[in-house]
């Protein structure tokens, strides 16, 4: 965030790895990270409904040279253990 203030770019930048990642996915990471059950609470499928998300991290690659250092499992540890970190 700090290159992209830096440089005034502006528009949409994705923060990505360029991997497919559903919603059920992401819970169970997180699960595994917190090593607490989620109460999820599901319902009948929308017509909108997102299966899964892909994101292109290209145009912040291209811009800063911005690359992310750590996967999504990593990425959902550290913000586990930071905000269980008084």
């Amino acid at each position: 965030v700090e290159g992209i203030v830096r440089n005034r770019l502006t528009g949409t930048f994705n923060l990505c790895r360029g991997e497919s990642t559903t919603v059920n996915d992401l819970l169970a990471r997180v699960q595994a990270a917190t090593g607490r059950p989620l109460q999820i609470v599901r319902g009948p499928a929308r017509s909108w409904d997102v299966h899964d998300s892909l994101l292109d991290g290209s145009r912040l690659r291209d811009a800063l040279g911005w690359s992310p250092r750590v996967s999504l499992e990593e990425g959902v540890a550290l913000a586990a253990l930071a905000l269980a970190t008084p």
